[in-house]
C-alpha cells in the first residue's frame, strides 16, 4: 500500500480546493476586520458579532462551494455535507496555520 493511497479517498469527502480556499478567505477576513489598536492587524477585537462569527466562516464557504460552484453529485443533500465536512477540515487546516506558520 502506497501513502498517496488516502488521498484520494479524503477527496471523496473533502474538497481540497475548498479547503485551501476557505483558509486563505479566513485569513483575510481575520485581516480586514477592526483591530483593537487601530492598524492592519490578525488581532481582532473579542467579544463582537464579527469575531464570534468568525469560526463559521470556513463553514459557510464549504458549504457554498461544494454546494453552488462545484457540486458532484445530484442531490443537494450530499453535497451540502460533503461542504461541512470540507469547512470542518478548513477552519482545522486555518488553525493549523495559524499556530505553525503565522506563530499564533
Amino acid at each position: 500500500m502506497d501513502y498517496t493511497d488516502i488521498i484520494p479517498v479524503a477527496q471523496q469527502y473533502v474538497n481540497v480546493k475548498a479547503v485551501a480556499l476557505s483558509v486563505l478567505i479566513t485569513q483575510l477576513v481575520k485581516y480586514w476586520l477592526p483591530s483593537p489598536c487601530g492598524a492592519r492587524t490578525a488581532e481582532i477585537i473579542a467579544g463582537t458579532w464579527y469575531s464570534r462569527a468568525l469560526p463559521f466562516l470556513p463553514i459557510m464557504i464549504g458549504i457554498f462551494f461544494c454546494t453552488l460552484v462545484e457540486p458532484t453529485t445530484d442531490t443537494i443533500m450530499e453535497n451540502t455535507i460533503r461542504g461541512i465536512f470540507t469547512g470542518a477540515m478548513g477552519a482545522y487546516g486555518y488553525r493549523t496555520a495559524k499556530v505553525s506558520i503565522l506563530g499564533g
